[in-house]
């Protein structure tokens, strides 16, 4: 089993579930992740607005009326958050509507030893809390197709390795959302996707238990080559010596 890595071990995971499974994962888990505990949704959406959490584990019981709803809120509110569901043993049902919301892991309560290769990796998957400020993009000034490719953006950067995979989700040309983004923004999206991508791996560079291969595959490069070449292009720096120079 893996153990969660130094520079994660303060990160908080809230748990949605009845009281008694909160005990038994706290003893899973151990002290190496603080996990926050609510019964119902409206403790736990009051949770994630004061808390910097880490993850979602979400226990669904099989057949139960209030899961969709439940499920389609927090997909809905929470989708940088990355979710584990934890369903009863051979609940294929559950299993499909946790993974038709976006579920990142969904373990059975009976494999609940697991659980912690779950919340490691969840972390490492976690979005970048964005700021277009940053970026010197004005949200709202720019176009309703504008605002939508940045949320697309936001939300889907991890797994996004084209733009044109943004204009197709929006259901225009390439070229004309292109001339749109840098006429509203004042950057090329190319840039934003590369930037995003390349601070969420600087995120994770510092974990030595990653291979510099593994974090360009968790940032969403199928070849070292192509994560170091961008890396490079960002920074100025290939990835292994901004490794060499943070330790």
């Amino acid at each position: 089993m893996k153990s969660v890595p130094n520079n994660l071990q303060r990160e908080t995971c809230l748990l949605i579930s009845r009281k008694d499974l909160y005990h038994r994962l706290s003893d899973i888990v151990g002290h190496e992740v603080r996990i926050l505990h609510a019964s119902y949704l409206n403790k736990a959406d009051h949770l994630l607005r004061i808390h910097d959490v880490s993850c979602i584990m979400l226990h669904v019981p099989r057949r139960c009326e209030n899961s969709r709803r439940t499920l389609e809120h927090l997909d809905s509110l929470y989708p940088q958050i990355p979710l584990i569901c934890i369903i009863e043993a051979n609940d294929i049902e559950t299993a499909c509507l946790c993974g038709q919301f976006g579920a990142l892991h969904v373990i059975s309560d009976h494999a609940l030893a697991s659980l912690n290769d779950c919340i490691v990796h969840s972390m490492y998957e976690r979005h970048l809390v964005i700021s277009w400020e940053s970026f010197g993009i004005e949200f709202q000034s720019c176009s309703p197709l504008i605002q939508r490719a940045l949320e697309i953006i936001r939300g889907r950067y991890l797994n996004l390795r084209y733009v044109s995979e943004v204009a197709d989700d929006l259901g225009v040309s390439v070229e004309y959302l292109s001339s749109e983004f840098k006429k509203y923004c004042h950057i090329g999206m190319k840039r934003v996707l590369m930037t995003l991508k390349t601070m969420h791996a600087i995120r994770l560079i510092g974990n030595p238990g990653l291979s510099l291969k593994e974090i360009g595959f968790i940032v969403g490069y199928p070849s070292s080559r192509q994560f170091s070449d961008c890396f490079t292009k960002i920074t100025g720096e290939h990835p292994a010596v901004y490794r060499a120079g943070s330790q």
